[in-house]
């Protein structure tokens, strides 16, 4: 004689009592929520592999206009910008060369895929913990890092609008063409300054106008605002002017 099964219970063939519901409408352990909610949670689009190519969308420079020839898009690009002069390169290098002035260790915010400015900044000889808020670049700087410079160069997945970093941990902490993308820099500047070492100093790169209209970038004139957001916390921020960028040193009291 089979059981008379009891609310929320089914019989099988075999006379086998079983809960009638065992997925649905139970609740389930999300065990990636954590990885999900810090960005370390790995999706499709973020696997980097050796040899794959990256694409960049380029538009044509008139409404409606179509690109005939790609390369000559490309090449007609990269002749507007060595025309122009444009070579953030070398301003990264002077950027270098401030932050060893000042010593180790260093601290590259926002450091991008491509972690150029915690490179020039490792190979002019300075100990460097280079971060950024997404898992997908930090994969790719790793890629670019490792080998000759992993004795002296970290690459960190951080929020830096809250650096995991004690107080007063750097002598350098500098962010190149990065403070423009935050939503909110206000907090993420007050972070800068609060691990920055007494005698230490806070190094800020951006495009001006000029940079922009050649690079076409559209932040609205970011670098304007720096010198209000970091005279909450520096009132004597050294300017130095470049061709396409403006670079203002706050030196930590």
């Amino acid at each position: 004689m089979q059981a008379s099964p009891r609310s929320g219970e089914t019989i099988v063939e075999n006379g086998t009592v079983m809960p009638e519901f065992n997925i649905i409408s139970k609740p389930v352990a999300r065990v990636d929520a954590r990885a999900k909610a810090t960005g370390q949670a790995l999706f499709p689009a973020d696997p980097s592999m050796p040899g794959v190519l990256y694409m960049k969308t380029l538009f044509a420079e008139c409404p409606h206009a179509r690109i005939i020839n790609l390369k000559k898009q490309i090449a007609k690009t990269k002749k507007a910008l060595d025309e122009a002069g444009y070579n953030p390169a070398s301003v990264r290098e002077q950027v270098a060369s401030l932050a060893q002035s000042y010593g180790s260790p260093a601290l590259d915010i926002g450091t991008g895929a491509c972690a150029c400015l915690a490179i020039a900044m490792a190979r002019s000889g300075l100990s460097v913990t280079a971060i950024d808020h997404a898992s997908s670049a930090v994969r790719i700087a790793l890629e670019r890092t490792s080998g000759e410079l992993s004795d002296r160069l970290e690459i960190r997945y951080a929020d830096a609008a809250g650096l995991p970093f004690p107080g007063d941990s750097y002598r350098v902490v500098a962010a190149f063409d990065a403070l423009c993308h935050a939503v909110d820099p206000a907090p993420v500047i007050a972070e800068m300054f609060r691990v920055c070492a007494s005698g230490g100093a806070i190094i800020v790169t951006e495009l001006n106008n000029s940079g922009r209209q050649v690079t076409r970038h559209l932040d609205d004139g970011f670098e304007k605002k720096l010198p209000g957001l970091l005279a909450r916390h520096c009132q004597d921020c050294r300017k130095v002017d470049d061709t396409h960028h403006v670079t203002l040193v706050c030196e930590r009291t």
